[in-house]
């Protein structure tokens, strides 16, 4: 089973009382500087806090015992695991997780306006075809739609975005979404499904089962 959760982050100044502990815990562990904007540091820190709570909590590992490496394209990964898989996201607010016995991967994107340029440039063909065939008042949204699987298949790979995401397209039809790539024959589980009021959530997986429910955890819990 696919499993999901995730964390919201906090105020400011709620947040940097924390600071001194999760600079013990996170950067003595995983060698990671403390730096860059003030909420993308702190969507950064709580998927490190997260990922180690839920290595701990959820699959008994010990905390002394995680060490977390990443491949050449930045995706994490234990470094003695090999059956323990996962993958983080984050975008406004949230910032979400999901573990796996297999690879996988995640996007959560919040709805916005885009510039359809990108769809233009970066899809596929079929992609294109496919957007431009929708109600222009519809087709920013389904762009995100696109986007988010798109990208949680190149992180379930592995590659991230290092491989060109019109090298692959994603097929709507009856209500599903499925994968057309002839780089990688294998069989990928798609799931996609809002998430709060203003969120898109996509996982990719190597795995049929993907949870429905999502586990949140309160910034607090994993700062304490």
């Amino acid at each position: 089973m696919v499993r999901l959760f995730a964390v919201k982050i906090i105020e400011r100044n709620e947040f940097e009382r924390y600071m001194p502990f999760i600079r013990d815990t996170v950067e003595n562990n995983n060698n990671s500087p403390l730096i860059g904007h003030y909420t993308i540091k702190q969507r950064s820190l709580l998927g490190k806090m997260m990922t180690h709570k839920i290595l701990s909590s959820e699959f008994g590992i010990s905390p002394d015992a995680i060490k977390i490496i990443t491949n050449e394209h930045n995706k994490p990964a234990l470094e003695s695991q090999s059956n323990i898989h996962f993958n983080l996201s984050h975008s406004g607010d949230w910032v979400i997780a999901a573990f796996s016995s297999k690879p996988v991967g995640i996007d959560i994107e919040k709805i916005k306006p885009v510039n359809l340029q990108i769809a233009w440039r970066f899809f596929s063909e079929n992609e294109v075809e496919f957007l431009k065939s929708l109600p222009e008042d519809i087709r920013e949204h389904w762009f995100l739609k696109l986007w988010t699987i798109k990208e949680s298949y190149l992180k379930a790979l592995g590659t991230g975005l290092s491989r060109p995401m019109r090298s692959f397209s994603v097929n709507y039809r009856n209500g599903d979404f499925k994968i057309i790539d002839t780089e990688n024959p294998t069989e990928v589980y798609l799931k996609h499904q809002n998430f709060k009021i203003n969120y898109l959530l996509s996982v990719a997986a190597f795995k049929n089962e993907i949870a429905d429910e999502i586990t949140i955890y309160e910034a607090q819990d994993l700062l304490e």
